[in-house]
């Protein structure tokens, strides 16, 4: 490995995908909620993992390279953001449906975080919905399989959309 590669990791819902990409550093992408400041992940779909400690077995496995760890909505948008749908817009919310339901944030052309590092992660939030099947409480990922299509896309699926 050159000086000019960097790891890449996406811990996903249902699997983990890594790559080696031209930069330095490594990154990773987790499923949320987390605490970025301690480096700290507790995706929802992996219940063993309740405040694990993710940037520091990276760390430890490659211990000369410098480890983000950010939420992967948040990587998502960001991607869009530098190469996808997103570049040349500002601000963007990012949004991905998957085994949970994740999002991102970019204002002024800059990634938010926020204070815990979990800024536009939508899945554990409350849903508040009063004309959907979620209105009745619990979160978005908790009621992902009871996805409702609005009113003028009937017909197509989740994954249509």
């Amino acid at each position: 490995m050159t000086d000019s590669l960097a790891l890449a990791i996406d811990l996903g819902g249902t699997k983990v995908e890594a790559a080696l990409v031209d930069s330095t550093g490594s990154g990773v992408g987790a499923a949320g909620p987390l605490t970025e400041s301690l480096g700290l992940v507790s995706p929802l779909n992996l219940p063993a993992w309740r405040d694990y400690p993710l940037k520091a077995l990276v760390e430890d496995a490659a211990p000369r390279l410098p480890v983000t760890l950010r939420m992967d909505g948040l990587c998502i948008a960001l991607a869009e953001h530098w190469v996808g749908a997103a570049q040349g817009y500002e601000n963007v919310m990012g949004m991905i449906v998957s085994t949970g339901i994740g999002g991102g944030l970019i204002l002024h052309g800059n990634t938010v975080s926020g204070p815990t590092g979990n800024a536009g992660h939508i899945g554990d939030r409350a849903a508040l919905c009063f004309e959907c099947a979620i209105a009745r409480g619990g979160s978005f990922d908790e009621r992902e399989d009871r996805w409702v299509v609005p009113p003028g896309l009937a017909g197509l699926e989740r994954d249509d959309l």
